[in-house]
C-alpha cells in the first residue's frame, strides 16, 4: 500500500437502500474517490428497490459478496444497512472484515413504511459475529458506539456494536 493510495488492494462494496440505485445519492462520488485511492469498488444493484423483497436482496448480496476478508469493506445505506447486517449474520462465525460503515440504517419496523417489515423481523438468538477493526452504527433514533480496543463484534441480536476482548 502506498501512502497516496491507502485503499490499494482493498475491495469496497456499497449497498444502496430503499428506492435507490447504484447511480443515486453520493454513491458515484464515493466510488470515484475510493477508486482514486486504489480501491476496487462494487456498488450492488439490488432488485426492485421500489418494491424490495428481503429474500431477493439477500440472494443478490450473497452472489456479490459470498465471503469477506480483512481487505473487504462494506458501506450500507438505509435498507442496505439491514440487508448488509443480515448478510454478515449468515457468514461463518469469526469471519473477518476490514471495515463496516452503516449510514442512515434502522433496526425495527418503520411505521411509515410497513412494506419493509419483512427486512426487520426479530433476529434469532443465535449470535454469529463478524469481526472488524472499527465499527459504529448510527440510526436516527439512537447512536450505538463505544470505545474501541482492537476489534468490535456486530451482534445481530440487537444490531449493536459491542466490545470484544
Amino acid at each position: 500500500m502506498s501512502p497516496s493510495r491507502p485503499f490499494e488492494n482493498k475491495r469496497v462494496v456499497i449497498v444502496h437502500g430503499y428506492m435507490a440505485s447504484p447511480t443515486d445519492h453520493w454513491f458515484p462520488t464515493l466510488t470515484q474517490s475510493l477508486e482514486v485511492e486504489g480501491a476496487r469498488v462494487d456498488v450492488v444493484s439490488l432488485p426492485e428497490s421500489n418494491a424490495p423483497r428481503a429474500q431477493a436482496w439477500a440472494a443478490t448480496l450473497q452472489d456479490v459478496v459470498p465471503h469477506v476478508d480483512e481487505n473487504t469493506f462494506i458501506i450500507g445505506h438505509s435498507l442496505g444497512c439491514v440487508t448488509t447486517l443480515r448478510h454478515l449474520q449468515s457468514l461463518p462465525a469469526g469471519s473477518r472484515i476490514g471495515g463496516l460503515v452503516l449510514v442512515s440504517g434502522f433496526d425495527c419496523t418503520l411505521d411509515n413504511i410497513p412494506e419493509l417489515a419483512e427486512f426487520t423481523p426479530t433476529p434469532s438468538r443465535t449470535t454469529r459475529s463478524v469481526v472488524a477493526p472499527r465499527t459504529s452504527c448510527r440510526s436516527s433514533r439512537t447512536t450505538m458506539t463505544s470505545s474501541i480496543r482492537s476489534t468490535r463484534t456486530i451482534s445481530p441480536n440487537r444490531w449493536a456494536a459491542t466490545s470484544r476482548s
